[in-house]
């Protein structure tokens, strides 16, 4: 539902901006800059109506992916950080609507820290084998 009304907020507002404003405008850069204004507003409404569609089809599937992956890291490598990982995803809730933007970017968090502290190793990993001069990886 609150898809829909911003949608509907974001063609309105294109419509004045076609209707009211652009006819009152008098250099054709002003023209041109209600015009792009306009696109934009209206690219905004289009990707509202579908972005609920996308996110339900791929949320599921990005949290399982992230599930696995906390399944099959390294405890050892990893032990300061895995539990709190797997109780934040689990605390997660799964949304609908408006609400999934929340989930999205709970989701989005956990796999960003995962992403960081996996790359932290892995240049950690890199300076100590160049600091005892064995090759890397």
């Amino acid at each position: 539902m609150a898809e829909e009304s911003s949608a509907r907020l974001l063609r309105a507002i294109a419509e004045e901006l076609a209707q009211r404003l652009m006819p009152e405008l008098s250099s054709a850069d002003a023209r041109e800059r209600a015009a792009l204004a306009r696109l934009v507003l209206e690219h905004l409404a289009a990707d509202i109506d579908v972005l609920a569609v996308v996110a339900a089809q791929w949320i599921p599937a990005f949290r399982a992916a992230l599930e696995e992956v906390l399944q099959t890291l390294p405890p050892a490598l990893f032990a300061e950080q895995l539990q709190s990982w797997r109780a934040d995803l689990a605390g997660i809730p799964i949304e609908y609507g408006a609400a999934r933007e929340r989930e999205v970017r709970a989701l989005r968090t956990i796999a960003a820290a995962l992403v960081r502290r996996a790359t932290d190793l892995a240049g950690l990993s890199e300076a100590v084998h160049s600091r005892i001069g064995v090759a890397g990886k």
